[in-house]
């Protein structure tokens, strides 16, 4: 009985959190920005992007090192390295189903295992808009959000 109360206690307020992450992130899906627009290019030598994700109040930012990045452009099959910025916090990073740069639309990582990878399929293309939330661990606590875009760019 008290193990029951326990998983009611701690899971419930977790499981609300994840799924309110895509209505409150916005809707993850295509876009339309282009090369063009992109604050940051993921290194093009086959070396891990290592994407660090920061939550400041009710806001995420994407990091790569001191620079903030709202659109980050990377060619097919490069791999990506999600860090959570907080200690004590997880992060979900959510594509919409069908419409993903990954083979999975979801991606957790908390900052107990802070090496969470994932590697762009050799066949994306396009311009992708994914949902981000960042949690403390503890419950009780707010959340932050954040709605940014990958480009996927053709090999040159």
């Amino acid at each position: 009985m008290k193990i029951r109360g326990l998983v009611v206690c701690c899971c419930t307020p977790l499981l609300l959190i994840l799924f309110s992450i895509n209505a409150l992130a916005g809707t993850p899906g295509t876009c339309t920005n282009t090369h063009t627009d992109c604050t940051y290019t993921c290194p093009t030598d086959g070396s891990a992007c290592q994407i660090s994700l920061q939550r400041s109040g009710s806001t995420v930012n994407m990091m790569v090192g001191s620079q903030q990045v709202t659109i980050f452009c990377a060619k097919p099959g490069t791999p990506i390295q999600w860090i959570v910025g907080n200690a004590t916090s997880f992060v979900d990073v959510r594509f919409a189903p069908g419409s993903t740069p990954f083979s999975q639309s979801s991606v957790f990582a908390d900052s107990n295992n802070n090496n969470t990878s994932t590697t762009i399929s050799s066949s994306a293309t396009g311009c992708y808009s994914f949902a981000i939330a960042s949690c403390p661990l503890a419950a009780g606590t707010s959340c932050g959000y954040a709605d940014p875009r990958v480009v996927i760019y053709p090999p040159r």
